[in-house]
């Protein structure tokens, strides 16, 4: 209870604050500060949802390996992986379209 009376009493010191303000570049700055925590909690929010979605189906028998990997490595899979799933589609349209 206490977090939460702690959370309106900011709130309310905040409307306070942008009552009592005039000035339009302080104005300007809470404004921004604003839109970047919302679009910070936005990409928190999509960051665990592909955290959550690593493990699920058969995605989660690939998470061990890439899971140990740095980023260029993981950049250089992709690109491996994606190459060998092209050449794998090329060859089907070829032996359908032949037959």
């Amino acid at each position: 209870m206490k977090n939460n009376n702690l959370k309106k009493s900011n709130l309310n010191n905040f409307r306070e604050f942008i009552d009592d303000c005039d000035d339009i570049e302080l104005l300007e700055s809470a404004s921004m500060v604003l839109k970047e925590q919302i679009e910070i909690y936005s990409l928190s929010r999509r960051l665990k949802e592909l955290q959550d979605n690593l493990h699920n189906g058969k995605k989660a028998a690939f998470f061990f390996f890439v899971s140990s990997l740095s980023e260029d490595e993981i950049v250089y899979a992709a690109e491996k992986t994606n190459g060998k799933l092209k050449r794998i589609e090329e060859m089907k349209k070829k032996t359908t379209t032949q037959v």
